[in-house]
């Protein structure tokens, strides 16, 4: 299987950087990504291009989605899993660590001798779900409904992704994060509808993870 985009090996160790140079290099051409160490690219591959469905169409979907909707419906059908109480700011539980993962092999506590980083041929960073044709997985939303989701998130928080994987962790960097705990808590709503794990198996509560969200300049998002 091989990705019909442009692609290239560097250092893990310098992946993020070499990320930022190339965005700022390609800005109105492509959008760089990290897809992680090559020994998984296969699984990658295999994720990203199961839907059939075209890019064109999906970027179409995409704008017929009202992300608002979207959150609501699913805070509604998640929130009960969450721990009770657990939607203010009352345990003081630790922040959760906002963190890029997918250049570092934590297991071997290193960086990847070298990583793929794909050239996603749009400008527009929240169209790359669209261009890999991301569809629904473990609890994942559809290719069209991430489009969108990142679009508002762009919009709102200058949230660009950086990373996305075939372990279905998508990664962020975020230029203007929230600053206070009201749009921190009501982002961690958001973050939470979207990415439930990003709780259940992550921060353990809303809050840890709204707390950890105030001022972040990194998302982490994993569907598992």
């Amino acid at each position: 299987m091989k990705l019909p985009y442009a692609t290239e090996l560097f250092p893990g160790r310098e992946a993020v950087e070499i990320c930022h140079q190339l965005r700022r290099e390609s800005r109105s051409t492509y959008t760089p990504v990290i897809l992680g160490p090559p020994s998984i690219l296969e699984r990658t591959l295999q994720d990203f291009t199961y839907r059939p469905t075209s890019v064109r169409i999906i970027l179409e979907q995409a704008e017929d989605i009202d992300v608002h909707t979207f959150f609501g419906e699913r805070w509604a059908a998640k929130k009960a899993y969450l721990n009770d109480g657990d939607v203010g700011w009352g345990n003081k539980r630790p922040p959760h660590v906002q963190r890029l993962r997918t250049h570092f092999d934590f297991l071997k506590q290193d960086f990847y001798g070298q990583v793929v980083i794909c050239k996603v041929p749009t400008p527009r960073c929240w169209e790359v779900p669209a261009y890999f044709k991301a569809d629904d997985c473990n609890d994942s939303p559809p290719a069209e409904v991430h489009t969108a989701i990142h679009k508002y998130w762009y919009d709102l928080y200058e949230a660009e992704i950086i990373s996305f994987s075939g372990w279905w962790q998508m990664e962020f960097t975020v230029g203007n994060p929230p600053c206070d705990e009201a749009s921190a808590m009501e982002l961690a709503k958001q973050y939470y509808g979207y990415c439930p794990d990003s709780v259940l198996q992550g921060s353990m509560t809303l809050e840890a993870l709204a707390r950890s969200l105030i001022k972040s300049d990194v998302w982490f998002f994993w569907w598992d």
